[in-house]
């Protein structure tokens, strides 16, 4: 079985698939500016690996509750936690991010895959320490776009051809917003004359 779609045929008949795109839309286009969902929707994945590997053989809703419960706490983290949530969410971003492209790469890891997700998962976090601001537009940008790429029955070259435009887009995006932001804060703060 392909690894890269084992999440669609997980939660297969399920709105979770749509819901997936969704979020991963918003992500995309908007995890700067919403970053708690971002870190959110990074717990929500974060929740429902764990509980795919820890409860399989569960229904689906199972995994789907423990995911949106991640998720929230994420999201309630981020709100009261800024700067902790966010450079754990770009833990959590990098190691999901490093995962998926392992198993795109169809690399069989069945020893190790608990070391790549702490590669990309410390690669994430000093990443978006080191960088706030484009840390949280290029991780949200890549997770957004590869939620939505794995929640689709693509195969290899038309995921890598639709991630890639996305990410594009999302970067594109957040950082015209991120621009526009800063001009309207010029625009108002006082002349130093």
């Amino acid at each position: 079985m392909d690894q890269l779609h084992q999440f669609h045929k997980i939660f297969q008949g399920l709105p979770v698939i749509s819901f997936t795109i969704v979020l991963g839309l918003i992500v995309l286009t908007l995890g700067r500016k919403l970053f708690w969902l971002f870190i959110g929707a990074v717990g929500f994945i974060a929740g429902l690996y764990i509980s795919k590997h820890s409860f399989y053989g569960e229904p689906s809703w199972v995994m789907l509750l423990i995911g949106l419960v991640v998720g929230t706490a994420g999201a309630i983290l981020a709100i009261y936690l800024q700067r902790i949530a966010i450079i754990l969410s770009g833990f959590f971003a990098g190691g999901y991010l490093m995962l998926s492209l392992i198993y795109s790469m169809e690399w069989h890891m069945a020893l190790v895959p608990w070391l790549f997700f702490m590669i990309g998962g410390i690669l994430g976090a000093v990443t978006t320490a080191a960088f706030f601001d484009w840390a949280l537009i290029i991780l949200s940008s890549l997770t957004g776009a590869t939620m939505i790429v794995n929640a689709l029955p693509l195969n290899l070259y038309a995921s890598v051809l639709i991630l890639a435009v996305l990410i594009f887009v999302g970067f594109s995006v957040q950082a015209a917003l991120m621009q526009r932001m800063v001009l309207d804060h010029n625009k108002k703060a006082p002349d130093s004359f």
